[in-house]
């Protein structure tokens, strides 16, 4: 079983709702339970970065991709924002751990940069 699926976000605060929504949606039925919690949970992360550092406004697009196959699936993130330098794991500071939660809890993650910025993660379908 494989698909491919590309969605359309307005940037501001229901964006990452709404995309853990579709998350949910899309590939909950193919993952078991904790992994589809996982990918709701790192989406909305790095969806929440699109508004904030890609400053994806009610007006702005965020592209949602999913994809999924035998094995994992992958989830990939665009906006149109210049994309920012991770914070480190400076454990005093009060924000800044969706890419490090990225980071632990996906078995492959990434960030490319150009005109657009991608943030990716993949899961494997087995229970963690």
């Amino acid at each position: 079983m494989q698909g491919r699926a590309t969605f359309q976000l307005a940037g501001g605060a229901q964006a990452p709702a709404k995309a853990r929504q579709i998350v949910t949606v899309t590939i909950g039925v193919v993952l078991p339970e904790d992994r589809a919690y996982q990918a709701s949970l790192l989406t909305s992360e790095i969806v929440s970065n699109s508004v904030l550092h890609g400053e994806a406004s009610d007006e702005d697009q965020i592209e949602l991709a999913l994809s999924w196959n035998a094995e994992r699936v992958r989830l990939e993130v665009t906006d149109t924002g210049p994309g920012f330098r991770a914070a480190g794991t400076d454990r005093e500071r009060d924000g800044g751990w969706g890419l490090t939660l990225v980071e632990s809890m996906s078995d492959r993650w990434g960030i490319e940069r150009g005109d657009r910025t991608r943030v990716w993660f993949e899961l494997g379908r087995e229970a963690a």
